[in-house]
């Protein structure tokens, strides 16, 4: 697999045809949109860490992915991953959370609740992790991100009861078979 950015570019704006869930939760900040828009991503960055304090304790998944990505166009990889692992962490924590939250914000308010990110944006977690380890020539670490990609997608099923539940991400299983493909593991790709 080629480890030319045009193809990583081409790949990320795939998936992010599909995954602009947090991209509104940024609105207030207009400097950031208009760094990223120019392609600043480095001072995007920047910025959104003095902006951190915004996001609240309740919306730091947001934060961990609003970061892992823009230090993805960065071009900082491993950096990114270390945002991506963060916010790997906090939406399963979240996704765990005890039942009295839910009720809590159910009866009151889902402020109440910490934000544990949709489905789709847990599984691009995955996919723009994969698509850092490629670029950082780590195919290994790659294939792990598309290992936990797959059990995700299958929990997603599993949980929901709904064969027609978000289980089954094209793109996912696209970037899956390339990377085994790649490693020449012709059975999984």
């Amino acid at each position: 697999m080629p480890g030319s950015r045009a193809l990583t570019l081409s790949l990320c704006v795939l998936a992010l045809a599909g995954w602009n869930a947090c991209a509104s939760w940024r609105g207030a900040d207009r400097e950031i949109d208009a760094l990223l828009r120019e392609g600043r991503y480095r001072e995007a960055a920047a910025r959104l860490e003095q902006a951190e304090p915004l996001y609240g304790e309740r919306d730091q998944l947001l934060y961990a992915l609003e970061r892992a990505l823009i230090l993805h166009y960065a071009g900082d990889y491993a950096e990114s991953n270390v945002a991506f692992e963060r916010a790997k962490a906090l939406a399963e924590a979240a996704y765990t959370r005890s039942a009295t939250q839910e009720l809590v914000s159910w009866a009151l308010n889902d402020r109440v609740r910490d934000y544990g990110g949709t489905n789709l944006e847990r599984a691009m977690i995955h996919v723009f992790a994969a698509l850092n380890y490629t670029q950082l020539d780590r195919p290994e670490a790659a294939l792990v991100e598309v290992r936990q990609l797959d059990h995700l997608l299958k929990a997603f099923e599993t949980d929901s009861g709904d064969t027609y539940a978000y289980g089954r991400d094209a793109f996912g299983l696209f970037l899956s078979g390339m990377l085994y493909e790649d490693a020449a593991d012709w059975d999984a790709a």
